[in-house]
């Protein structure tokens, strides 16, 4: 699970896809912005906690490297320029999908999915970084759904005609404009 610092999405995503995967598999996450050694958003040990009953607040961030990418099977990223980054650490394009792609949103989000960024696409899970408890829920929410569909496709053996497409799929450009 990659976002931009580790603290808030990806945690989040980490904890849910665990959850719902269990322990034989291997989850973590990174952020392509990320110092090492953060604790996750409160809000979102909060929201995680009371709505699915996950405890995240022993993680702690990471960031992204040329390891992390070489040692994951599949990388999954909460927007179009994280997910390039990720590919290009480690030649890594053909494993690399949107993570909100397992759940589009609807239309265009006004919020970014990157600080400073514009406006996030339906395949991208915006940052609440800042924001209220309400807006932690409804992006856990997203992260939810997503978690369950992408489960649900690694469970089923990844197969590439049926999930998100990779950073070097040519489907790639219709999710990023």
């Amino acid at each position: 699970m990659i976002c931009y610092g580790n603290l808030c999405r990806s945690p989040m995503a980490e904890g849910l896809l665990r959850a719902r995967l269990g322990p034989e598999w291997e989850v973590c996450s990174a952020g392509t912005n990320a110092y090492g050694g953060d604790s996750p958003s409160p809000l979102g040990c909060e929201a995680i906690r009371r709505i699915h009953g996950v405890d995240i607040a022993a993680q702690t961030s990471t960031p992204l490297t040329v390891q992390e990418i070489e040692a994951a099977d599949h990388v999954f990223a909460m927007s179009a320029q994280q997910a390039q980054i990720a590919a290009a650490l480690g030649d890594a394009a053909d494993r690399v999908r949107l993570f909100g792609a397992f759940a589009p949103g609807t239309g265009q989000a006004t919020d970014s999915a990157d600080p400073g960024g514009t406006g996030a696409s339906a395949f991208e899970v915006v940052d609440p970084m800042g924001g209220t408890y309400e807006e932690y829920a409804v992006c856990l929410e997203r992260l939810h759904q997503c978690s369950e569909r992408c489960a649900e496709w690694l469970e089923g053996g990844a197969p590439e005609t049926s999930g998100p497409p990779s950073v070097a799929s040519p489907r790639w450009r219709f999710q990023t404009g």
